[in-house]
């Protein structure tokens, strides 16, 4: 992991942050579903980086519920958010 964390690529954390960026401006925008799909990409590449246990995913997950909370998507920001407390239960 260290090794490519390093890597500005496709499957970097600079790369992972950048569209989390750009899915806070889509939901600022309310582009909520744009929103989203930035943020499923920015997980893809976390979960390749780190596992899917890594706690790196926790605050992209919470920023995901929160862009479908905006949406007024409860029943699809539920999951999301479980998803998000239990990585933090197995963690911490």
């Amino acid at each position: 992991v260290q090794l490519r964390s390093k890597h500005f690529g496709a499957d970097s954390v600079m790369y992972a942050k950048g569209i989390e960026k750009l899915a806070e401006v889509f939901c600022k925008k309310s582009d909520h579903n744009t929103a989203a799909a930035c943020y499923d990409r920015s997980l893809a590449v976390r979960e390749r980086l780190y596992g899917r246990n890594g706690k790196e995913l926790i605050a992209c997950l919470e920023a995901k519920s929160d862009c479908l909370v905006h949406a007024g998507e409860f029943k699809d920001a539920e999951p999301v958010l479980d998803s998000a407390f239990a990585i933090a239960e197995d963690n911490f």
